[in-house]
């Protein structure tokens, strides 16, 4: 009888430690928007990425970040580059996410690199008039297709390595619709928002 009660004891302790560790857990489920950053990319462009990501309660989690940036047109990256070209794009990724066993402020998210996708806006490749000498900016209709996989291949792998670095949040921190983190020795600061589908 003793060890039934000692055993019964023991499984309620548990259940009460369990329960107060839940507690103690930042409440992360659902969609949050952080303040645009720089992301630097291979070519020497830096673009402006603004980041976003949704905890699901079924444990999956989507990782997207909206990317805007100009720079000389591929073709010519001289100073005296004829036109500018400005991009939009959107890179995004789904994982899993768990809480650390070992520590309740921080979270683990797993994220496939080959499953970022970066999709960019055709539509929105725009070109900026020469200001050198005044010329018009040039027929860009079939020129849009071919320059948006162009900046979708070099954005990819700059987005792998962005999404990567959030494989663990630290130092995580809910308050008054406030999600507070640290990556790779980065604070990041991010505002609910309405729920991403």
């Amino acid at each position: 009888m003793f060890m039934k009660h000692l055993i019964l004891y023991s499984a309620a302790m548990f259940a009460i430690i369990s329960i107060a560790a839940c507690d103690r857990r930042p409440d992360v489920e659902g969609s949050w928007q952080g303040a645009p950053q720089r992301i630097d990319l291979a070519q020497a462009s830096t673009a402006m990425a603004t980041p976003a990501i949704t905890f699901r309660a079924d444990s999956t989690v989507t990782i997207m970040s909206t990317i805007n940036f100009t720079e000389p047109m591929p073709q010519s990256q001289s100073l005296d580059a004829p036109y500018q070209i400005s991009i939009s794009a959107i890179a995004t990724a789904d994982g899993r996410w768990q809480y650390d066993p070992s520590d309740d402020d921080e979270i683990i998210i797993t994220v496939n690199p080959d499953n970022v996708s970066v999709t960019v806006d055709t539509d929105a490749v725009t070109f900026a008039q020469n200001m050198l000498n005044g010329n018009q900016t040039p027929a860009v209709d079939s020129l849009r297709p071919q320059l948006a996989e162009y900046y979708r291949r070099m954005l990819t792998p700059a987005m792998q390595a962005e999404f990567a670095a959030y494989r663990r949040l630290e130092d995580v921190e809910v308050k008054s619709g406030v999600l507070k983190f640290e990556i790779l020795d980065r604070d990041i600061t991010m505002t609910a928002t309405p729920a991403m589908p």
